[in-house]
């Protein structure tokens, strides 16, 4: 993943019950309809490992850059949203969304399991703390259950720029200054990198509040050239 690519980071929980119809909207519309919007790349679902953790739900959307964000496509999908994407929106418990631009990258390929650690709750750019943990990412993939990791800066207009969604959940969504992403093949091995990022991101600025999150297995990964057309409500047979 090259320097200067974006993320869209999301995370939730839900509303019990809501499982089955939640898996089968993201999987037959919502990430469909994403990928076909300009500069999106591919899309990766998450649960928490056997369940445990919140938020239990996490998806990662692969951009060209942020700009993607931007496009007249995409913010019309926001601002005109289907009537599974009303129905479901509800559902959504603690969102997060945070759009990103890469600005470390170490390792290489796709863990089947992931960890994030976000800054949250204190101004911090991802630049600051890129200097901060510069003598962990040259040892960090020295384990061979760890694949890669990443630091991703949010962009700092986020906070402000109105998302018509947004509206449709129960409460505002977070948003992260940046975010660390560690990606491999072991939840001990993720704990592990976690706890040695938090410390030394504590110790070199203490005023940085770093919430950890579960450790994740992939569900699963879908790139924008294989994107199948996304159901329609119809099809789906929706109703508000």
């Amino acid at each position: 993943m090259s320097l200067g690519r974006g993320v869209m980071a999301v995370w939730n929980d839900l509303e019990p019950g809501r499982e089955a119809e939640f898996d089968a909207w993201y999987r037959r519309q919502h990430i469909p309809e994403r990928l076909h919007q300009p500069g999106f790349l591919e899309a990766r679902r998450y649960l928490a490992d056997e369940g445990i953790g919140s938020p239990r739900y996490c998806a990662f959307y692969w951009l060209e850059s942020i700009a993607a964000l931007k496009t007249p496509q995409y913010l019309a999908c926001l601002a005109h949203p289907t009537r599974w994407t009303r129905r479901a929106m509800p559902w959504f418990r603690e969102m997060g969304r945070s759009p990103c631009t890469v600005i470390a990258d170490v390792g290489s390929g796709i863990g089947g399991m992931m960890i994030w650690m976000a800054a949250t709750g204190a101004p911090a750019s991802g630049t600051a703390l890129h200097a901060q943990l510069a003598p962990v990412w040259a040892s960090l993939c020295a384990d061979p259950a760890i694949v890669r990791a990443q630091l991703w800066d949010c962009d700092p207009s986020a906070r402000t720029q109105f998302n018509p969604e947004e509206r449709l959940r129960t409460a505002r969504d977070e948003v992260a200054d940046c975010i660390v992403c560690i990606e491999g093949a072991a939840a001990r091995a993720l704990d592990d990198a976690a706890d040695r990022i938090c410390s030394v991101a504590s110790a070199a600025a203490p005023r940085v509040e770093l919430r950890v999150s579960p450790c994740y297995r992939l569900l699963w990964r879908m790139r924008a050239a294989e994107a199948p057309p996304l159901c329609s409500d119809d099809d789906a047979n929706v109703s508000l």
